[in-house]
């Protein structure tokens, strides 16, 4: 994302700073209905915003709209879908309904080799952008990073997301932590073989709990949620960053997250929208 930022937020002795600066790409997908037992269903999924041109769209990570899709083939009634932008710091705490369904998101998953590509991606309409820009919503400009920064290796990797333990509703109400959580890249042999995968992906090693200020302890939930990449300039004493993949895959006994890159998306949009 254009923009130099004090390198104090990634030394600071808690995720706060950071929750700040990347909620404001952030959103959590929420959706809602019941079950043919009549039991209440409510799922939530990490995600964030782009831009491509004058358009913005939701990107997550495939698995999520399959297990949405599959629950709908189970049987259950969708009443609603709910996007969480409360995490930019913007005026409004209520979430925003949208009339995006299952079928509407182009996915790439692969359930039978679930550590392969793993993004779903759905166009936003013009009312959700200017009421999700009017609440903060700043949207990644995947092509423009891409030009920026491809050439140049990151030197760190930050997961970004919404743990299902951080979520609740009580009343109709919602309440939901966004957590930055740092991680280690690793070579591809200290991979775990839960996770390796013949594609490219991004691995990252995580410790738990410990940094993040609220005291997580599974990053069940996180995935969808954008992997951003630190660029760190020593001279200045700040950094800049970009969303590299999204979060796919973990691995609680070895603490491990995959990353489906987003090379081939960011490449596109800069060549289609480039100036």
């Amino acid at each position: 994302m254009i923009g130099m930022h004090s390198m104090q937020l990634l030394h600071a002795d808690d995720d706060i700073g950071l929750t700040k600066l990347f909620g404001r790409h952030f959103v959590s997908i929420i959706v809602y209905g019941k079950w043919p037992t009549g039991e209440p269903l409510t799922a939530s999924y990490s995600a964030f915003v782009f831009a491509a041109g004058e358009r913005w769209f939701l990107l997550t990570a495939g698995h999520n709209i399959a297990n949405w899709k599959e629950a709908v083939d189970k049987g259950a009634i969708i009443r609603g879908c709910d996007l969480n932008d409360a995490f930019a710091g913007g005026p409004h705490d209520r979430t925003l309904p949208i009339d995006t369904r299952s079928d509407d998101w182009l996915t790439i998953y692969d359930p039978k080799d679930p550590s392969g590509l793993d993004l779903a991606c759905a166009p936003l309409a013009d009312f959700h952008r200017l009421a999700l820009a009017a609440n903060g919503i700043v949207p990644l400009e995947l092509g423009v990073d891409f030009r920026r920064l491809s050439r140049t290796p990151c030197a760190h990797l930050y997961v970004t997301g919404v743990p299902v333990e951080t979520t609740s509703i009580k009343a109709n109400r919602l309440h939901q932590n966004l957590c930055v959580i740092p991680a280690f890249g690793l070579h591809d042999q200290s991979v775990s073989p839960a996770l390796r995968h013949e594609l490219k992906r991004h691995y990252g090693s995580i410790h738990l709990p410990g940094w993040t200020s609220s005291g997580l302890a599974n990053i069940d939930g996180m995935s969808g949620g954008p992997v951003f990449g630190i660029w760190q300039d020593q001279a200045t004493q700040t950094f800049d960053y970009a969303a590299i993949g999204i979060q796919s895959g973990w691995d609680a006994s070895a603490k491990q997250i995959a990353a489906t890159p987003l090379d081939a998306i960011s490449r596109a949009i800069a060549e289609l929208f480039g100036e």
